[in-house]
């Protein structure tokens, strides 16, 4: 096979770094629609002890909860400045305005001015920065001080002293035009030692270094230490002999000390820059590294790891421990990363759109700039290091055949075959197994290179992946649910010593085991072979078969899909995606997504490369990361906020943390779910800021429920109709790390309502006991009255023979031409019980509806059950009467019976006798009894 030298890779374009310092990191930024209660610039941030962030912008002030965003009204002026002192209070500054920020229980969160505090309001300018120095806080803007103690305000006019003033060692300092830095003595401002040196610069940021000591950072002019003691100025950054030019040419905006001793720098021009100990930019977080804008005003710690850039067109936020740096296409990077390798101090990354190398270019007055360089284009599906006798090369299977890198210099080895794998054997390093999709060559070593031995061919597996156990087997995983084995020691031999006659034999032992699922891919583990066919599978030689393990299948849980097998220096197995299967101390393995869950947007992995330090090269869809498995995760140390509860949708209660609630608010909460028995919302939020969308919450309210609720992102909860009692409203949060909060609790009563007071029914008893005496002796009276008027009744009726004979027909003498049985009402004994039984029903059922002008006789007949047909019959057979002359005798003698025992009038009795009209009413009585109602009555009277 013909040798042929491709191209040179030049030494000196090739630096043996593998600095960090143009890869992309893991930053999140909000934009200005994402954060809608944020508008223009951002230029403070500040978090309070509860978690809550503060933030500054061109449209006053907004909140961030971890949950939502919300708007602070009360302020229609930019907020440039925040500040928090040691009791946790919270300041801000504006254009012209200066205040608290104030939390309340009925009001939340809102704002109070303290220019009502100034004997002599003025105006001013902007309030650039805010000192709390001891029991004093200073307001700084460009021409005045504005000193805040003992709810008092004091101004003490300045001379420009634009931009930010500080504190060192415990005492207040700015820097005035013209004059130079000054610290505040009690009574003024007195210069410093040498300070006249500033008097021409823009001071960005103070940082206490001693005592004595501090760091000035100028706008344009670079970064100063400063002894205000005896005045000593030195220049910063000894060992870097360019990072104060870059921070003249960026100009420096804000600055500030990290917890873990390095300092972030703020810049107009160029983001921030992250500079160690020794003065060296370690980090760039700027537009190329991943953050949403280069003009970078302010800078926030937020969890003790979170820096939060505010910039001139929204938020970015990056997690000063984070485990992750990440190239991409704008790295140079281009295509799906399917092999790495680190060779000689250099990484070479093989993608579907070729073979990368990384390259460091430092130029004079830029920084470095981290990038790849391509050297094949094709599809690389393997880069395997070899080394033999001295010599290491660099083997690279690609779409259109095999290269390799031997002293800085790129060879074509085959041309045109699509090589998958290669793989120098361990048995004998002189051997190299060159896989293709259906054939395996081998290539034997000729004291410079490695040379085309022998071809198996004639092996239709469909190639996907090939290890070379302990004992020197060959084993090829492939698309057609099958794993090959193949015993190649005969080959091998004959390839060492020349011997073709053997080679022409094609004689191997080749074994096939078959698995139940269409893909079978075969990994090494400590050189044994274990494949993946849904399921983990390993290998006893002692049987010559496959069983499955129960050492990595998560002991009974169903793996996820796996599509690497790859061991670090932790002894953890990563298995492809955001999956890692964890070594525990007996030796079993567990699942783990950690910490790759807040990455699940971001790449979807399945090339592996673990480093000797710990560290882990990863590749997939998105690009290369390196994960450094050392670097501390992001603590959690908040606890869950409940926020807010809204009672009905309109009336609002603010709980604070770490309090419960006034007992006039408890009463309150109660009050309102009594009054109306809607409903309660109740907000909540954990201030963890680590892809906190994916935080998720579990809640229970003691008194109502039972269990704790499923987790869920839902941050907030509606409880209705809840039933007098005490509650406990509980909730806790879980983040994207799986690690919970404690139980946050807010306790509440709800009252009984008053009509369900023991002293309401106490009193209620008294008054039905008054009510009913009070009726007791009306009905006696009244039963008294009408006593005496049936007896009056009585004594008139005798007097007078018609008004008797009209009241003997209404009880005992049927009219003419009417059935005897007419008199059922008195002589129900010529009845049978069942006869009896039935016309009772049937009077019931009539005197029920009685003033029911629409009782019919449907109605009727449906209320005895019975079809009108046969009702007709039964009525006719016992009283001699149709349904209709039933119904209106029976109402006519009710009439004439309340005619007779009551006062009521004639047109009362019509209507409650189910009459329509009076009219109607009197010419049916007369019809019934041959008198009308009003001769009966007049009757009556007559003989009073």
């Amino acid at each position: 096979m013909r040798l042929k030298f491709l191209y040179l890779l030049l030494l000196f374009v090739l630096s043996s770094s593998l600095s960090s310092e143009a890869s992309k990191y893991l930053i999140k930024s909000y934009d200005l629609q994402e954060c809608k209660s944020i508008s223009g610039s951002v230029w403070a941030m500040v978090q309070d002890t509860s978690g809550i962030l503060y933030f500054g912008s061109d449209n006053g002030l907004t909140i961030f909860d971890g949950a939502k965003w919300a708007y602070v009204d009360g302020l229609q002026t930019p907020i440039r400045s925040l500040s928090i002192a040691n009791n946790g209070q919270v300041f801000y500054g504006s254009v012209d305005d200066f205040g608290l920020i104030m939390k309340d229980e009925e009001k939340g969160i809102y704002l109070i001015s303290l220019k009502t505090k100034m004997e002599n309001p003025i105006s001013f300018s902007d309030i650039w920065s805010i000192n709390v120095c001891q029991n004093q806080i200073f307001f700084q803007s460009k021409d005045h001080v504005f000193i805040y103690e003992n709810d008092q305000v004091r101004e003490i006019p300045v001379d420009n002293s634009y931009h930010r003033a500080g504190v060192l060692s415990g005492q207040f300092v700015l820097n005035q035009q013209n004059t130079g830095l000054s610290v505040y003595d009690g009574q003024g401002f007195k210069l410093l030692p040498n300070a006249s040196f500033f008097k021409d610069f823009i001071i960005s940021a103070f940082i206490d270094l001693t005592d004595n000591e501090c760091l000035i950072f100028t706008r344009r002019n670079g970064v100063f230490k400063y002894n205000w003691l005896n005045g000593n100025i030195t220049s910063v950054f000894h060992k870097s002999t360019n990072t104060n030019e870059i921070l003249k040419k960026a100009n420096v905006y804000h600055a500030i000390k990290l917890p873990d001793g390095n300092l972030a720098v703020a810049t107009l021009y160029s983001g921030t820059f992250i500079i160690n100990h020794h003065g060296f930019i370690e980090k760039k977080l700027n537009r190329i590294s991943g953050s949403i804008e280069n003009t970078n005003y302010f800078l926030g710690i937020s969890n003790n790891s979170n820096i939060w850039i505010c910039t001139a067109n929204g938020l970015s936020v990056f997690n000063i421990n984070s485990p992750f740096l990440f190239w991409d296409y704008s790295s140079g990077l281009d295509g799906i990363v399917l092999s790495i390798e680190a060779f000689k101090e250099k990484l070479y990354v093989g993608t579907f759109n070729g073979l990368f190398i990384r390259v460091n270019e430092e130029k004079p007055g830029t920084s470095i700039q981290n990038k790849f360089s391509k050297l094949i284009s094709s599809d690389i599906w393997d880069i395997s290091k070899v080394s033999i006798d001295g010599n290491d090369l660099l083997y690279i299977a690609s779409g259109q055949g095999l290269y390799y890198i031997k002293d800085e210099l790129l060879f074509e080895e085959t041309k045109g075959e699509l090589v998958h794998k290669i793989i120098q054997s361990k048995i004998n390093e002189n051997i190299l197994y060159v896989f293709y999709r259906d054939k395996i060559d081998i290539y034997k070593w000729d004291s410079k290179r490695f040379v085309f031995a022998y071809s198996i061919e004639k092996v239709l597996f469909n190639f996907r992946t090939a290890i070379e156990d302990e004992s020197g087997f060959l084993w090829v995983g492939t698309r057609m649910n099958v794993v090959h084995r193949f015993n190649v020691d005969e080959i091998i031999k004959a390839c060492l010593m020349n011997d073709r006659s053997i080679l022409k034999t094609e004689s191997w032992d080749h074994q096939i085991f078959d698995f139940d699922y269409f893909v079978a891919d075969v990994f090494d583990f400590h050189g044994k072979p274990v494949v993946n066919a849904n399921g983990i599978y390993e290998f006893s030689y002692e049987k010559n078969q496959f069983h499955k393990s129960n050492t990595f299948n998560n002991k009974g849980a169903d793996l996820p899909k796996i599509s690497a097998f790859v061991e670090d220096s932790y002894q953890n197995i990563w298995i492809g995606g955001s999956n890692i299967l964890i070594r525990q101390p007996e030796g079993s393995y567990e699942l783990h997504q950690m910490p790759f869950k807040h990455l699940k947007d971001l790449f979807s992995s399945f090339v592996f490369k673990p480093e000797s330090n710990g560290k882990m090269w990863i590749g997939g869809n998105r690009g290369l990361y390196l994960f450094d498995n050392m670097a501390e995760k992001p603590s959690m140390q908040s606890e869950v906020l409940i926020r807010k509860l809204t009672l009905n949708d309109k009336f609002r209660i603010y709980p604070q943390p770490n309090a419960d609630l006034p007992e006039n608010l408890s009463k309150t909460i109660g009050k309102e779910i009594v009054q109306s028995h809607q409903k309660i919302s109740i907000d909540f939020a954990l201030p963890y800021f680590e892809d906190e969308k994916n935080t998720l919450y579990s809640y229970y309210l003691d008194g109502y429920q039972n269990e704790w609720s499923p987790w869920s992102i839902k941050s907030s909860v509606d409880f209705n109709n809840l039933k007098p009692g005490d509650y406990t409203f509980n909730v806790r949060a879980k983040n994207i790390f799986d690690e919970e909060t404690p139980i946050t609790s807010l306790s509440f009563l709800v009252p009984r309502p008053w009509y369900r007071q023991i002293v309401f029914f106490i009193v209620l008893g008294i008054l039905f006991i008054i009510l009913i005496y009070f009726l007791i002796q009306r009905i006696s009276e009244i039963k008294m009255q009408k006593q005496l008027r049936i007896e009056e009744i009585i004594q008139i009726r005798l007097k007078e023979e018609r008004f008797l004979n009209v009241i003997s027909d209404i009880k005992t003498e049927p009219r003419k031409g009417e059935h005897e049985n007419q008199n059922f009402q008195t002589n129900s004994d010529q009845f049978s019980v069942r006869d009896s039984e039935f016309l009772k029903k049937a009077l019931k059922v009539i005197d029920d509806n009685m003033d029911n002008p629409g009782f019919d006789v449907k109605m009727f007949a449906g209320n005895m059950g019975m079809s009108q047909a046969k009702l007709y019959r039964k009525l006719n057979a016992l009283v001699g009467m149709s349904i209709t002359k039933f119904i209106r005798n029976t109402r006519l003698k009710k009439a004439a019976q309340l005619l007779w025992e009551t006062d009521s009038s004639i047109s009362e009795v019509a209507y409650k006798t189910g009459f329509n009209t009076p009219g109607y009413f009197t010419k049916c009585f007369s019809q019934e009894f041959g008198i009308t109602p009003s001769d009966f009555l007049v009757s009556d009277r007559k003989n009073v």
